[in-house]
């Protein structure tokens, strides 16, 4: 449950723009209200932390990923865990530039819940794909 409390902005947007926000709110059974505060949290999100981006995933679920190199960063903080946080032999390990794995690291450092339901469908999807006798 997010106990974060909400704060008003007013926003003005163009007639073509307001209704193509409706149309896709419509389409998720959102307001137009709640779509613009869900797209303007991850634009903000995404001026924070530029080498991160958001993935739908199959089941609806947004991933966060490293950018233009689709991997998750629960991934990455998962080899990090693994190896005492060394982010030179992580950075090795996943054939990454250094950078992007402290960006990872960053990242799931300010969301670490987000991180963490991340990680635990991602483990249950591989579980699932690898071993489908097991359902």
């Amino acid at each position: 449950m997010n106990l974060t409390k909400s704060k008003t902005v007013t926003c003005r947007l163009t007639s073509p723009d307001f209704e193509e926000l409706s149309g896709h709110a419509r389409q998720r059974s959102a307001s137009p209200a709640q779509l613009g505060a869900a797209l303007l949290a991850r634009q903000i999100r995404a001026l924070s932390h530029p080498a991160i981006e958001l993935d739908l995933s199959p089941v609806g679920h947004a991933v966060a990923r490293l950018r233009g190199r689709r991997v998750a960063v629960w991934v990455v903080c998962q080899d990090l865990t693994a190896l005492h946080g060394d982010t030179k032999r992580a950075a090795r390990q996943l054939d990454l530039p250094e950078p992007l794995v402290q960006a990872a690291r960053r990242y799931a450092a300010a969301f670490p819940e987000e991180i963490e339901q991340d990680a635990a469908l991602g483990r249950r999807r591989i579980h699932e794909d690898l071993l489908p006798e097991a359902k």
